[in-house]
């Protein structure tokens, strides 16, 4: 069939516009593998969360949170030795380049704060702390027993993670 030269300029104009809407499709797909870091994003603040509920469960697993809990207990001046216990085993049980910062006892009850990746520069640490970008949270019930009353206090246990550089 032939063309008259009126009509030559139609499928020029077809073939452009095929062209153009591959090139569009073409750069959708490429647009669309380009994003895949946000699903990692997504992913890594899971499995951020993750690692702080197996962290605690893995304490008290192994008894390390019992340990914990009766330094505590016993007298305030076993604080140190609780925390210095809380930071190794995290150290051992966390991966590396997982921040950490460890609390137990309620607002009005504070009974351990001071449990971060390292034994001393708690304030560089509370200000890293402070200033990550995601944060997860895992939270336990504990019974710490009090030497004085003589009763079991129900305390929370709650371990932060982020990710970030050391000091």
């Amino acid at each position: 069939m032939f063309l008259k030269n009126d009509e030559r300029g139609f499928i020029f104009t077809l073939d452009g516009t095929l062209a153009v809407l591959i090139s569009i499709l073409g750069l959708a797909a490429v647009t669309a593998v380009g994003s895949s870091t946000t699903i990692y994003e997504q992913q890594g603040y899971r499995g951020l969360g993750e690692y702080a509920d197996q962290a605690l469960q893995v304490l008290e697993v192994n008894g390390a949170m019992d340990e914990i809990e009766n330094l505590i207990s016993s007298t305030s001046t076993y604080a140190d030795s609780a925390e210095l216990l809380a930071e190794n085993q995290l150290r051992e049980i966390l991966p590396t380049g997982i921040r950490f910062r460890m609390k137990i006892g309620g607002e009005s009850n504070i009974l351990l704060d001071n449990v971060y990746p390292t034994y001393d520069n708690h304030d560089a640490w509370r200000e890293r702390y402070e200033n990550a970008e995601d944060i997860v949270r895992a939270v336990r019930i504990s019974i710490i027993e009090d030497d004085f009353d003589m009763e079991d206090n129900f305390e929370p246990v709650i371990l932060y993670l982020w990710r970030g550089e050391g000091l």
